[in-house]
């Protein structure tokens, strides 16, 4: 946008002077500030498998790419992952699983791919969709281009639980 620069000291009046009148000047001078072009994070896929154990390890595969117009503005953000019953996102409500670091910049059109094997709760059973959330805690400046931050795998995860244990008594002594 087009903005007028103004100059002013002593803002906060703590200096005591006998003329407070000439402590801002404004310069008839416009200047116009665009943005540098902003970055766009976008999850391209999401691979899980469909099955898991309740307990044990969740392989997960996914991409995330810059498809803004300019590199992002930090090299550190986390990416992160949720399972949840339906196919929308709810980070404050869905079984959030992990954060993966992220701790380089990624230049307009480049991407990631990120392979990793997830700890999951004992407990949940029954079919999940898996999301993936880049740039969870909002690091990268995306000037609201937020929306494809997130994705799901289609086909959800049936996770299982374990087979229970069967504890008999050999021997009383």
């Amino acid at each position: 946008g087009v903005f007028r620069v103004i100059v002013a000291t002593d803002s906060q009046n703590s200096v005591y002077e006998r003329n407070e009148g000439n402590n801002t000047l404004a310069k008839n001078m416009f200047l116009n500030i665009r943005l540098s072009p902003p970055a766009n994070l976008a999850v391209t896929s999401v691979a899980a498998g469909d099955q898991a154990t309740s307990g044990q390890k969740l392989n997960l595969s996914f991409r995330v790419e810059n498809q803004g117009m300019g590199p992002t503005n930090t090299s550190r953000w986390q990416d992160s992952i949720y399972l949840s019953r339906d196919r929308y996102l709810f980070p404050q409500l869905d079984l959030f699983l992990g954060s993966v670091e992220r701790s380089d910049p990624l230049e307009a059109g480049q991407g990631y791919d990120v392979t990793w094997d997830f700890d999951l709760p004992l407990g949940p059973n029954g079919p999940y969709y898996v999301f993936v959330f880049a740039d969870s805690g909002d690091r990268v400046f995306e000037n609201g281009v937020e929306a494809d931050n997130q994705l799901f795998d289609p086909t959800p995860v049936v996770v299982a639980l374990p087979p229970l244990a069967d504890l008999a008594v050999a021997e009383v002594i």
